[in-house]
């Protein structure tokens, strides 16, 4: 799996086109960061769920192995990036 490819699914999965995506991986496994107002008020669960529900047919079959999902919303990014949390993974 290309990691165009699993951008665009996030992207498709949320609907939200300010929505700020970073990806990192490659092959089959992969980290993607994903900060979006769409989060608001959902639990984290939720969210993972939410982008997951995108990537079913290909964790099923084994084209994806592992997509590890750090869903925020911009003020919790915020806060985190003044807390100096900003790493992707």
């Amino acid at each position: 799996m290309e990691t165009q490819e699993v951008i665009s699914r996030i992207k498709n999965a949320l609907a939200d086109p300010e929505a700020d995506i970073r990806v990192d991986g490659a092959d089959c496994n992969f980290t993607a960061r994903v900060i979006s107002e769409n989060f608001a008020g959902m639990r984290p669960v939720q969210r993972q769920q939410q982008i997951l529900q995108a990537f079913k047919d290909v964790l099923a079959d084994g084209r994806l192995h592992a997509l590890t999902v750090d869903a925020v919303t911009p003020a919790e990014w915020q806060a985190r990036s003044a807390d100096g949390l900003t790493r992707l993974g």
